[in-house]
């Protein structure tokens, strides 16, 4: 795992509070998508990701590749709840799209096709695009 930038941690401890990322994940379920959107209006994938780990007293970037940057870069086999998920979903290559890993196989994440939506990792369209990980909560 490679350590990377520090995120401002706004005064908390840097542990993860489940019951309040569920309940900021279940407040933008169904939030239509909107590229620079960041409200409960519309909301783009990196702006989502930055208000439920706002949530959590953790400000991040607010594009998915500086979001990338954070924390500890995670392979496929050891993500865990609360890990943000990076995909390449564009043709030009790189990162382009996060999500929150939930458990149990799946991520919350902003859809430019459904919004605020809950996805399988398992799926074949993010198993391909899947290019990491990144751990900002420690245990």
């Amino acid at each position: 795992m490679k350590k990377q930038q520090q995120v401002s941690s706004m005064g908390r401890s840097g542990r993860l509070n489940k019951d309040k990322l569920y309940s900021v994940v279940d407040r933008y379920l169904g939030t239509p998508y909107r590229f620079g959107g960041d409200s409960e209006r519309g909301i783009d994938c990196s702006a989502f990701t930055r208000r439920v780990y706002r949530g959590q007293g953790v400000e991040l970037p607010r594009n998915s590749r500086e979001q990338a940057r954070v924390g500890m870069s995670i392979a496929y086999s050891s993500i865990r709840t609360g890990d943000l998920i990076f995909f390449d979903t564009s043709i030009n290559g790189g990162i382009s799209h996060v999500g929150i890993y939930i458990g149990s196989n799946t991520f919350a994440h902003a859809s430019s096709s459904k919004g605020v939506t809950k996805s399988s990792l398992k799926e074949k369209y993010y198993v391909k695009r899947f290019v990491k990980g990144g751990r900002v909560f420690v245990d």
